[in-house]
């Protein structure tokens, strides 16, 4: 391959994007990646490394813009690791996520025919976040708050994020002048910020050690109105003012939830797949229903309160509790919560006809599958944020067993390469 060598620049047309959001040039039978590059895009790269059948390259200069290219929303967007889509027009962000969940259909499911829906659009483009985890780094003089860059040895400073606040709201900037008196023993730490849906603030501060002068911090929150509750903790101890309870409502339940526990990021797209999950259960009229990985027990609550009987399986000892708390507060009985691993509790718990799965970002545990296998319950609904291992599991768990109903993608995460699949999984009966 001549003239491919790093730092040579070399020109040429964007065909597609890699899931993880890289244009993808071909060159000399090479494939590039190039991050942030469009679709049609014609630019100028340059090589910044090489293996045997790949290399990545940078933007020198677009030559020729794509027609589904737009300006960004964010000056941070290209050094912030936090979006990778911003530069994409929304309906191409939609097809593109769209192409990614078929793909690994075909390359890791080994599934040709699934027909994979258009993706359901967010809602809301930007300010659709929940919550956000930034680190706080400790640059000895003072403290600073960002994101991991693009490049992940890096970081980046911010005082703004459209993807979960208005450009207006000074909450970053208020964050910033709060952490720099941080007198921090460790060289970074995480803080999550969770809205109150009062327009107000729930800081939760991750260290491994708090800091020198965490009382005084404590105090010096009351000069921060939009802070409605801080939280610093350590695996020692742990500081707090303000309620950092958070409340939601969806189908006319309240759902009590904090920063110490997983919850889907984005409210308005969240209440589709509850309400898509509901329709499959009414439609399939199960006796029970197995509701693994369950967290506070929203899509459990739901289905209970419609008169199903649940039992929910999750294994972070908060979101059990919390579910609990839920269905009192709720006055929901029919429903039960085991706190503890999945697979080991499978194995101890009868399996219905009628099972949800919606596994961390690595899938099913092997041991899962297996047990699966061996019920076969007649109806599976899996909700995956990432298309490569759910296409993985549903191969394992046999094209001979099961047919997919219908694979519905949502977009939780615009502006980014996640996505949110939903796929009804049949038993075929012989």
């Amino acid at each position: 391959m001549d003239n491919v060598k790093i730092e040579a620049l070399v020109r040429g047309k964007i065909d597609n994007l890699a899931f993880g959001g890289e244009g993808i040039l071909r060159h000399q039978n090479l494939v590039i990646f190039v991050p942030f590059a469009a679709p049609e895009d014609v630019v100028s790269c340059r090589l910044v490394k090489i293996k045997k059948n790949y290399a990545e390259a940078s933007i020198e200069e677009v030559l020729e813009k794509s027609p589904f290219r737009r300006e960004p929303a964010c000056k941070y967007f290209g050094i912030c690791g936090g979006c990778q889509l911003q530069h994409l027009k929304y309906e191409e962000q939609l097809k593109v996520k769209q192409q990614w969940i078929k793909d690994a259909f075909q390359r890791i499911g080994k599934c040709e025919n699934v027909n994979v829906l258009k993706v359901i659009p967010s809602k809301n483009e930007y300010v659709y976040r929940r919550h956000v985890s930034l680190t706080i780094k400790n640059l000895k003089k003072s403290c600073v708050a960002g994101y991991v860059g693009a490049n992940p040895k890096t970081f980046v400073e911010v005082d703004e994020c459209p993807i979960f606040i208005q450009r207006q709201d000074p909450l970053l900037k208020d964050l910033q002048a709060f952490v720099h008196s941080f007198e921090m023993e460790d060289d970074s730490a995480k803080v999550t910020i969770l809205k109150d849906g009062n327009d107000k603030y729930i800081l939760h501060f991750h260290f491994k050690h708090l800091p020198k002068n965490s009382r005084s911090i404590m105090q010096n929150v009351s000069n921060y109105k939009n802070f409605a509750a801080l939280t610093l903790s350590s695996p020692r101890s742990t500081l707090t003012s303000g309620k950092k309870i958070n409340t939601l409502e969806f189908e006319g339940l309240f759902f009590d939830f904090s920063s110490d526990v997983f919850m889907q990021n984005n409210p308005e797209q969240s209440i589709n797949i509850y309400r898509k999950i509901l329709s499959i259960a009414k439609e399939s009229a199960p006796k029970k229903i197995l509701d693994l990985y369950c967290g506070i027990g929203i899509s459990s609550l739901i289905l209970a309160k419609t008169g199903f009987s649940v039992t929910g399986i999750e294994y972070n000892g908060q979101s059990i509790k919390m579910a609990n708390l839920n269905a009192r507060k709720n006055n929901i009985s029919n429903v039960k919560f085991i706190e503890g691993s999945v697979e080991d509790i499978l194995e101890k718990e009868e399996i219905p006809d009628f099972v949800i799965i919606n596994p961390p970002r690595e899938g099913l545990d092997p041991k899962v599958i297996d047990l699966l296998k061996l019920k076969l319950p007649e109806k599976i609904v899996y909700i995956s944020c990432m298309p490569s291992t759910l296409a993985r599991d549903i191969n394992l768990l046999g094209k001979e067993n099961y047919t997919i109903d219908e694979c519905q993608p949502y977009d939780m995460f615009p502006q980014t390469t996640h996505v949110e699949t939903l796929v009804t999984l049949r038993k075929i009966n012989r």
